[in-house]
């Protein structure tokens, strides 16, 4: 069985036709955990009338604490051998489930398997985009396997949604839940925490089988500005205790030291430090920190200008 887990805060509006998709679904054995973040708009009738309909939905609400709260108590709750994390505004394929379970049945060694995902506006399905960026690109690598080579390249980039994968849930007894004090960018990080763990990933190639997300004005995925606040965090955390090679060592390292001395220069600009809400390194050690870094800081943004100028040629 699939415990399919949707945290909801006020989406209302949108947790019907989440809940619709998943019915949809060509793979029938699951149950539909949601966990209601103390909503205070029609959230709780919503859900009601679909679990008169169908009794594998189970409404569960709680205090306000975010999404990570709300996952976290979820997956708590959840008597599935297989976990998959669906937002109360995006959609599922009919085929999203099907695929995947047949990747984790027929492949023992697999623990993460993992698909496509497309963008839609509003509520306007007809048109599908590979990413809200303008260059349209699709961003999700298709990775097999697990090891040096996925570390390397999870570090760098999340590689994929939130609702991409179906995860064994045995998976979180060793590498726990949702990092709590994180509140945005929790899902990389814990697919991190995966692959340094070297679980393996599988990436599945099949029809109608990604997962649909919505952009509208109130939607996560536009706050860049308030994830990359968590960026730093994630990136001491996993310098300071797990089991990187040394090149990922010097990888992280001189990603901290980038973000300290963007910290510290936009902290000088805005008279003010920005919010980034829990790192280690005491506030008013970092304006020396950021001289002694400034020529380290510099050849990174050059070589990160050029690697980029490379890549559009």
């Amino acid at each position: 069985m699939v415990s399919v887990i949707i945290a909801t805060y006020n989406y209302g509006r949108f947790i019907s036709e989440a809940i619709e998709s998943l019915i949809n679904q060509t793979y029938v054995d699951w149950e539909c955990i949601i966990i209601d973040d103390g909503s205070t708009d029609n959230t709780k009738s919503v859900v009601d009338d679909w679990i008169k309909k169908d009794k594998r939905i189970i409404y569960i609400s709680q205090q306000n604490a975010g999404p990570t709260s709300a996952r976290n108590n979820g997956i708590s709750k959840a008597k599935g051998e297989y976990i998959l994390f669906l937002d109360a505004d995006d959609l599922l394929q009919p085929n999203k489930l099907k695929s995947h379970i047949e990747i984790l049945e027929s492949q023992k060694s697999v623990d993460i398997a993992y698909g496509d995902a497309r963008y839609f506006y509003g509520d306007d399905k007809t048109q599908l985009f590979f990413s809200l960026k303008d260059d349209n690109k699709p961003w999700i690598p298709k990775y097999n396997g697990n090891g040096e080579g996925l570390v390397d390249l999870i570090l760098r980039q999340n590689m994929m949604v939130i609702s991409s994968p179906v995860i064994r849930k045995k998976v979180f007894d060793i590498v726990g839940s949702f990092d709590p004090k994180l509140l945005k960018l929790e899902d990389w990080e814990l697919f991190q925490r995966m692959a340094i763990n070297n679980f393996v990933f599988h990436y599945v190639e099949a029809k109608d089988a990604f997962v649909l997300i919505r952009a509208h004005a109130s939607s996560l995925s536009y706050d860049k500005r308030g994830m990359r606040n968590y960026l730093l965090p994630i990136l001491e955390k996993h310098f300071a205790k797990s089991k990187l090679s040394v090149k990922n060592r010097m990888y992280v390292f001189f990603r901290m030291i980038e973000e300290y001395t963007d910290l510290v220069i936009g902290s000088i600009a805005a008279s003010h430090y920005p919010p980034r809400h829990y790192y280690q390194i005491y506030k008013f050690l970092l304006p020396l920190l950021s001289l002694c870094c400034l020529p380290f800081y510099f050849v990174i943004k050059i070589f990160r200008f050029i690697r980029k100028s490379f890549q559009h040629d």
